[in-house]
């Protein structure tokens, strides 16, 4: 019978160049502390990595995988800078009535997002998951034609990838399968996974509408019940296939100027304008589109999760459902 595994068998062996080395799986655990001892300090030494020449050695491959790839050198410093985010920002931007010659109408898309915001629901999703799903089909389907019958799969897929970039738990592939109804199976969701990704290149970083308008409510000292409608008309406005060229920056700052206009809560302030960088004349032509949206929520049927929140904000904002909106500030956003 072969002897007892100790620790001081295991470092006995390891220090004894004849004996003849005890397989790895069977060496007891030794403390932190006492590491050096085992393994022989003056081989750890010699076995140390030499750190200033690795930092060069791999400075040196990354700079030459970069050239072999033929990526473009970072600007220099006398460089203008503002002509490199021009660039990056025209490459991500959505462009105005993408949809045309396709078989997906706007009609359809605020349809589909407002399915999508009952799954949100559901799912106990974030804000900011919701709006990266609604920036991922934009950006897939001005790249790509999209047939009628695959246009739900998309949006639901869209949704999967946001919750796996801005969830902590996200849903499962067949949590989504599920509320399709049986529709598109795990496989046809992974499929279009691979497609989307690959179609935009796997850039999904844009900053979304929420982040921007949780700095305007800072920097506004708005309360609850105007942070909270303003919310909402953000939520409204992604609906609009009119707006969808809009920068989120835009509409989140048009979204909190008209909470203040519609609630009376005050006026767009040259604070405010400094730090959002729009104009109350700017935010004009967008603050007019989502109030057009606000008037066609009571009036869509189709719209069914729209018209069930704003009844919530209308109950939790006023307290009087839908005397929330004042119909002369309304008006006044209108002319």
């Amino acid at each position: 019978m072969s002897p007892r595994i100790t620790r001081a068998n295991s470092r006995n062996a390891l220090l004894d160049d004849k004996a003849t080395a005890v397989p790895y799986c069977l060496r007891s655990r030794v403390p932190l502390g006492n590491a050096s001892n085992v393994i022989g300090h003056s081989k750890a030494a010699d076995k140390l990595p030499k750190f200033p020449k690795q930092k060069e050695k791999t400075a040196r491959l990354k700079k030459e995988r970069t050239k072999a790839k033929g990526k473009a050198p970072l600007p220099e410093k006398n460089e203008n800078i503002s002509m490199v985010c021009e660039t990056v920002k025209v490459t991500m931007a959505i462009r105005p009535c993408y949809l045309e010659g396709q078989e997906i109408t706007g009609a359809m898309r605020a349809v589909a997002i407002d399915w999508l915001m009952q799954v949100q629901g559901e799912f106990k999703l974030r804000q900011e998951t919701m709006f990266m799903t609604v920036n991922l089909i934009d950006s897939f389907l001005q790249k790509t034609a999209v047939p009628k019958k695959y246009f739900q799969l998309v949006c639901v897929t869209a949704m999967l990838i946001a919750s796996k970039y801005e969830e902590i738990y996200p849903p499962t592939v067949g949590d989504f399968a599920f509320v399709t109804d049986g529709t598109y199976t795990c496989e046809d969701m992974r499929r279009m996974e691979k497609i989307i990704l690959k179609t935009l290149n796997y850039s999904l970083g844009k900053p979304v509408a929420p982040h921007f308008l949780q700095r305007a409510c800072k920097v506004g000292q708005a309360g609850p019940r105007e942070q909270e409608f303003a919310t909402f008309l953000m939520e409204l406005a992604v609906l609009d296939y009119d707006l969808v060229h809009v920068a989120p920056s835009l509409i989140a700052a048009a979204a909190f100027a008209a909470s203040l206009r519609i609630l009376g809560s005050g006026e767009w302030s040259s604070i405010l304008q400094h730090y959002t960088g729009y104009k109350e004349e700017t935010l004009a032509p967008v603050m007019q589109g989502i109030v057009r949206m606000l008037e066609k929520v009571t009036e869509e049927s189709k719209w069914q999760e729209m018209k069930s929140r704003y009844a919530k904000v209308s109950t939790s904002v006023c307290g009087v459902g839908a005397k929330c909106v004042s119909s002369e500030n309304v008006a006044k956003l209108l002319c």
